[in-house]
């Protein structure tokens, strides 16, 4: 499995000070940082393009365009910034009950 340049510089970057800072400020509210990314057709890990979210359900994750109304049902779990903060992954339960931004449930 191969790694796309972008990838294996978000890896990298782990090690950095201020990336360790970050780290352990963000703990303090339950966060993490993650890589957005997928998987090509040959299984290479590859930044998750800013025009696609994941959404997990049912214990699997898949990937829609970010103006798909599937994508924007459920819980957001990650975000990265494009300019703006942006979710980025969206989990949601069985149910498929929709969650607003103050992510309260309907």
């Amino acid at each position: 499995m191969g790694l796309h340049p972008d990838v294996e510089k978000a890896m990298k970057a782990v090690e950095l000070p201020e990336v360790q800072k970050m780290m352990k400020h963000l703990a303090e509210y339950g966060l993490a940082i993650a890589v957005p990314h997928m998987h090509d057709t040959q299984g290479n890990m590859v930044p998750l393009p800013s025009e696609l979210v994941g959404v997990e359900a049912g214990l699997r994750v898949s990937f829609k365009d970010k103006e798909d109304p599937a994508a924007t049902v459920g819980i957001p779990v990650m975000w990265r910034w494009d300019g703006q903060m942006e979710v980025s992954s969206f989990c949601y339960s069985c149910s498929r009950k929709r969650y607003h931004r103050d992510y309260s449930c309907t």
